[in-house]
C-alpha cells in the first residue's frame, strides 16, 4: 500500500526576449535550455548554445527564487542572424483542492 502520492505536472514556455518567468506557486524545480545561437543568461548564469540549467527540488520542497532570462551576444558565425531562443520548463505540484499540511 502506498500511503501518500504527490501529483505533479509541468509547464513549458518558449522564451524569445528577456523576461522574468512567472513562477508557479507550487514550483518544485525548473529547467532552461538554450536552443538559440546567442548566450542565454538564467539569473545572470550564462549558458552557451545547446547547454541547459536545471534547478530541482526535493520531495515537498517549493522553489521560492526567481527565474529571469536574458540574452547576450551571438556566438555562432558572423553573418548568420542572431536567434534568441530558450525553453523554460517548470515542474509543479498539482492538487485537486488545497495542498496537504505537512508537519
Amino acid at each position: 500500500m502506498i500511503p501518500f502520492l504527490v501529483k505533479y505536472d509541468e509547464f513549458v514556455q518558449p522564451v524569445y526576449v528577456a523576461r522574468k518567468i512567472v513562477r508557479d506557486p507550487y514550483c518544485n524545480g525548473y529547467t532552461v535550455k538554450n536552443i538559440g545561437n546567442t548566450i542565454c543568461n538564467i539569473n545572470l548564469d550564462p549558458l552557451q548554445p545547446g547547454e541547459f540549467r536545471s534547478m530541482g527540488g526535493n520531495f515537498m520542497e517549493i522553489y521560492q527564487g526567481r527565474i529571469e532570462i536574458t540574452f547576450g551576444p551571438q556566438v555562432t558565425q558572423i553573418g548568420n542572424p542572431a536567434v534568441n531562443f530558450a525553453i523554460c520548463t517548470q515542474k509543479f505540484y498539482s492538487f485537486n483542492s488545497n495542498p496537504p499540511e505537512i508537519l
